[in-house]
């Protein structure tokens, strides 16, 4: 592969074509930012909301040593703080407060605070002029109360916004970008996201020498076959389509790719004709956003919702496993007792993003049925490779509980489409090649049970239409997901999904 030198003239980071910004191992020039921009809005919702609920203890600490009169008050003031904080986080949100532009205003920052929290205290002020819990004091503490608070929140927003700005100055924070195509389309999109520096910090772009134009003032990353293991080895947050691709199997892999990962996809006006014959998954906006762009895809879970998906899973994974234990223990014993070899099995799954890892089982078949050749074997009906032992712990799936272990260390989640070998056939071809949208289901964490598993598609897939069936559950789930839905699968999985035909 031929190298470049990289070239900065000024603080825009402007390249020359015949330089180069990498080397051999297609990394960028500037790495990509530490901080995404969901990280600087978070941090602002956070420091919102602590300076809400601490500041109930200012009144009696700063203020006014008041009495606690009568018992009970303290916990009942808490209740109300907590509650004015998250109605002021959502009334906040509701005003634009915690878009990265009012993020980083100092103005608007402390405009949207006032408005925001005044919204929010009304009723409270209210409350305590036509009730009075504990006389005077409600009311004095009420008061103080407001004032501290607003002017925590005012002083924590005014810090957060000089940070942000100093940090996208120093090139540490901000969505990375990589671009698709080159030429002048290629150009034209690195220089609207440069207008934004809060919003977009540009990595590169992606094309083939033999088909685009030189892109001045843009790092070449390589060429569109580079585009796989750059995603995987460097953080991207957006990919923006700039150009048409004129090869119709360039299009297809670019399409898995882009389905694969759990990137924000937008696209130029002079890639729309490409994103229609991509029939990528998700809504598709007919008008371009604040920054010239066509947004067409969005990851299915991101931000507050992936964390309060990935503790969920997390949480009931451990108290699962305590629960869990002495039964664990007893199969462990009777799978080292009726087979000769060890209790876990471990084989190769694809996971989030299309990564592999290591899935965990009890081990069901005999040491020796696993090794006879380098072809996947699916299960069959009464197989000879699997014991006795183990065929009770297929049928009742008891066989999966290892994978407890796997949604601590991270690799899965309890609900999330199943698993599969990179290697799994639907009457002997690919999963990848009998459905298009296969990809899409890597933009989330694997599932130990999911909505395909409680409607019955579980087991080995004889037709292709057992697949095309189990996919189509798996993206209904991916494009719901809800915190009720995941219980909904959970409570179902005994009844609907364990206790299966299709379990041996």
């Amino acid at each position: 592969m031929r190298k470049y030198r990289c070239k900065e003239v000024d603080a825009g980071r402007r390249f020359d074509r015949g330089s180069s910004c990498i080397g051999s191992d297609r990394m960028p020039a500037f790495p990509p930012p530490s901080l995404s921009v969901w990280t600087m809005v978070a941090s602002v919702q956070i420091a919102d909301f602590l300076a809400i609920l601490f500041s109930v203890v200012g009144p009696k600490i700063i203020a006014h040593p008041y009495e606690l009169h009568p018992p009970g008050l303290a916990a009942w003031l808490f209740a109300v703080a907590f509650s004015c904080g998250i109605v002021a986080w959502c009334a906040l949100g509701f005003v634009g407060a915690y878009r990265i532009t009012a993020v980083m205003s100092v103005p608007r920052a402390v405009a949207g605070a006032l408005l925001a929290w005044g919204l929010t205290t009304a009723p409270v002020v209210a409350v305590s002029m036509l009730h009075n819990p504990a006389g005077a004091y409600f009311r004095a503490w009420t008061a103080d109360w407001l004032f501290i608070a607003l002017a925590w929140m005012i002083c924590f927003r005014i810090a957060v916004a000089m940070s942000c700005r100093c940090l996208i100055r120093l090139g540490l924070a901000g969505d990375a970008v990589i671009i698709l195509g080159g030429g002048a389309a290629a150009e034209l999109c690195a220089r609207n996201a440069r207008r934004h520096p809060g919003q977009f910090a540009v990595l590169g772009c992606f094309y083939d020498h033999e088909t685009s134009f030189p892109t001045k003032g843009v790092p070449w990353l390589g060429d569109l076959a580079g585009l796989e293991t750059f995603l995987a080895r460097v953080r991207v947050d957006v990919v923006i389509v700039a150009a048409s691709l004129t090869d119709s199997r360039q299009r297809r892999v670019i399409t898995a790719i882009l389905q694969r990962h759990p990137v924000r996809v937008m696209a130029a006006a002079t890639a729309i004709e490409l994103l229609a014959t991509l029939g990528l998954p998700g809504k598709s906006h007919p008008h371009p956003d604040g920054f010239g762009f066509l947004p067409v895809i969005e990851p299915p879970l991101s931000g507050w919702a992936w964390i309060v998906k990935d503790i969920q899973d997390r949480t009931l994974a451990l108290a699962m496993l305590l629960f869990m234990a002495p039964l664990m223990l007893t199969v462990a014993l009777a799978i080292r007792v009726s087979s000769p070899g060890p209790v876990i099995f471990r084989q190769i799954r694809q996971g989030y993003a299309g990564r592999e890892f290591r899935i965990w089982k009890f081990r069901s078949m005999h040491v020796n049925a696993s090794r006879a050749s380098g072809e996947l074997a699916l299960t069959a009906r009464h197989d000879a490779r699997v014991f006795p032992v183990g065929a009770f712990l297929r049928r009742t799936s008891i066989d999966e509980l290892p994978q407890l272990f796997n949604v601590l260390a991270g690799d899965m989640w309890l609900v999330g489409p199943r698993p599969h070998s990179p290697f799994a056939r639907a009457a002997e071809e690919l999963y990848a090649d009998v459905v298009a949208d296969y990809p899409a289901r890597h933009r989330v964490k694997p599932g130990i049970t999911g909505w395909a598993q409680i409607n019955g598609y579980r087991g080995p897939t004889e037709t292709l239409e057992q697949i095309r069936q189990r996919v189509k559950y798996d993206l209904q789930y991916i494009e719901n997901w809800s915190i009720l839905l995941d219980f909904w699968i959970i409570l179902n999985t005994l009844p609907r999904g364990v206790m299966n035909t299709n379990a041996f």
